[in-house]
């Protein structure tokens, strides 16, 4: 593939409308998925409750599932923003490139609530198709309606998980461009020349990363443990910082990406950028 063309399938594409917001609010906006959660767990509770009262147990059995994929999904995203905190030190070299790794245990961990919600669709089915009484519990419509949202939302959930091989990178930074999750199939290739920038997330789904053409690329980064606002200043500073790119193949990579969590602006016109590469021009009189 040629390193001049913008190449991928991550590029945009044309769906229903969902919500947008800045690049330096998305990891508030996860915490405030936190709190919906919560509240959902807590719907999910009022529920159970009020199906084991009308004695319908296949909807008591998926909601309860539901109520565990909850819980699991509230605890990624805590786990998630933890992480977070450190991203600027997880970089490293590797192969002549600046990588950052995939979190393969929250990788994994998003797995756990569409797992959570097929095993509630196998125990609603089996209680409601393999039991004597199954045709007779309360509830059994309202059941059979949870069964074929619960298949729509794991399958929907697994579709756009960015699964890639054990070791392999989530992104690699090398002096010619940038790689979003080589070598997996969500893979982009995106050259410097094109500018890439990260400028805003759509809500708990993807990053987009816009290019000097006008082109929109999504880049999924709800399981990694990257901060978009460290992101958007990295991108920023290698499409705005040619003489710096070679450093990309070298250990110098990771230690420069380490400073690079101020804003852009701030970052830029530090003195002590210029004093620890002697290769940046002097600062204009």
């Amino acid at each position: 593939m040629s390193q001049q063309e913008l190449s991928g399938r991550g590029r945009g594409r044309g769906r229903w409308s969902q919500r947008v917001v800045p690049y330096d609010q998305a990891d508030a906006v996860v915490a405030q998925e936190i709190e919906k959660l919560v509240i959902a767990l807590a719907l999910f509770t009022a529920l159970v409750l009020m199906m084991l009262f009308m004695w319908a147990l296949p909807a008591v059995a998926i909601l309860t599932t539901s109520g565990a994929a909850t819980i699991a999904q509230a605890t990624g995203r805590w786990w998630l923003l933890r992480r977070r905190r450190s991203c600027h030190q997880r970089w490293y070299q590797a192969h002549r490139a600046t990588v950052f790794p995939t979190h393969w245990g929250l990788l994994m961990w998003e797995q756990v609530p569409p797992a959570c919600a097929l095993v509630g669709v196998a125990l609603a089915a089996g209680m409601i198709l393999l039991t004597p009484q199954g045709p007779y519990y309360n509830g059994n419509g309202l059941a059979q309606a949870l069964i074929a949202v619960h298949i729509g939302m794991a399958t929907y959930y697994w579709a756009k998980t960015p699964m890639t091989r054990r070791g392999r990178p989530a992104l690699s930074l090398i002096p010619e461009g940038v790689w979003l999750w080589p070598g997996g199939r969500h893979e982009t290739w995106i050259p410097w020349e094109l500018a890439p920038a990260l400028t805003s997330v759509v809500m708990y789904n993807e990053a987009l990363v816009t290019t000097s053409t006008g082109l929109t690329l999504r880049f999924p980064m709800y399981c990694l443990p990257l901060s978009h606002t460290h992101l958007h200043n990295v991108l920023h500073h290698y499409s705005t910082h040619p003489h710096h790119r070679h450093e990309l193949a070298t250990p110098h990579g990771p230690q420069r990406i380490a400073t690079l969590t101020q804003p852009p602006n701030q970052t830029e016109e530090t003195p002590t950028s210029h004093q620890q590469d002697p290769d940046s021009p002097a600062p204009t009189p």
